[in-house]
């Protein structure tokens, strides 16, 4: 069985993640940004090493109550 290879994530959602619960998405990037027409949004940027790790960071998303803009994916290196 051939590994699939490392995918990098952008994840955006509706609000402010805090800076100190950065630790819960696997080593992802946090950046927040406050377009004046709707609000905040974080975006977290990184690699993901597969599917289980994704949904991981997908639940943690909606524990925290907050609402999912996009998710778009490049393979790592591109």
């Amino acid at each position: 069985m051939v590994p699939e290879p490392t995918k990098r994530y952008e994840i955006q959602v509706a609000g402010r993640i805090a800076p100190e619960r950065a630790d819960w998405f696997d080593g992802m990037t946090l950046r927040v940004t406050a377009p004046s027409d709707c609000g905040a949004i974080t975006v977290l940027s990184g690699p993901v090493a597969d599917q289980a790790a994704l949904f991981g960071i997908l639940n943690r998303i909606r524990d925290l109550g907050l609402r999912l803009i996009s998710v778009n994916t490049s393979e790592e290196g591109q």
